[in-house]
């Protein structure tokens, strides 16, 4: 009944935060439109089978070097499963499933925050969760082989309440999400086998989404003002990139390629 209360209870915050990231957002926006601070641009690019090798902007620089360093496998091969878990702050909830050789790290601070871990299938899976302010959401999930995947949120002005869903199957797959503000959302989406996703966002109810399927794709997002919106889609097996950076209120780019 103890554990069923703190669930009930933080659906109720979670539920709660909603309600002010909405009074939050429509201030924001009033205030942006206001100031004039960037006009609504939008742009659409589809490309099939580019095929090539691209190297990313140094935006990026301190992602890749992040995700470089989880190269391999980090856990104690000796042990079948290993979660280690830190949280500092009051209504914290953290849930980690795994299954077979898995590593998991999840640090929490101040008030509300949610982590969810899911690594039941495979083998030398890592995720690393680590959150501060208040009523983040974080969930992992990861299958395959050598899957790995970063998830850093902390905000200001409105406190936080960001949102990220990782979920990676096949081999070699890596995520990397930085989101430094409020209320952004980051969604990454990768079946088959060495993809790779950064998105790093900083500001106010900025949307990111990533679908990766096939081969050898990679995606970087890079977005900084107030409710832009950037969806990545790329399949088959010819190696595709796609790279977008937004500065501004209200822009929007569409990248499909095949």
């Amino acid at each position: 009944m103890a554990a069923s209360a703190v669930v009930q209870g933080n659906a109720r915050q979670y539920s709660e935060n909603q309600g002010k990231i909405m009074k939050i957002k429509m201030s924001v926006l009033a205030a942006s439109i206001a100031m004039a601070m960037s006009a609504a641009v939008m742009a659409d690019a589809t490309q099939q089978s580019p095929g090539g090798n691209t190297n990313p902007s140094s935006t990026f620089q301190s992602s890749r070097d992040a995700i470089d360093a989880m190269a391999g496998f980090n856990g104690n091969a000796s042990n079948a499963a290993e979660s280690f878990i830190d949280q500092t702050g009051d209504n914290n909830n953290a849930n980690v499933l795994q299954s077979g050789n898995q590593w998991s790290r999840v640090t929490q601070q101040d008030d509300g925050n949610l982590a969810r871990v899911r690594q039941q299938s495979g083998t030398d899976n890592e995720s690393v969760i680590s959150q501060q302010d208040d009523g983040n959401l974080a969930k992992v999930s990861q299958a395959g082989y050598r899957n790995d995947s970063i998830v850093s949120q902390e905000g200001h002005w409105g406190h936080a309440y960001n949102g990220a869903h990782v979920m990676q199957n096949g081999d070699l797959n890596d995520s990397y999400i930085l989101q430094e503000g409020w209320a952004n959302r980051a969604n990454v989406n990768q079946q088959g086998d060495q993809l790779d996703s950064d998105i790093l966002q900083d500001g106010g109810f900025n949307q990111a989404v990533v679908s990766q399927s096939g081969y050898g794709h990679d995606s970087y997002v890079s977005q900084d003002g107030f409710s832009n919106r950037v969806n990545h889609t790329q399949s088959g097996g010819w190696q595709n990139f796609a790279q977008t950076m937004q500065n501004g209120v209200g822009n929007v780019a569409n990248v499909t390629q095949y």
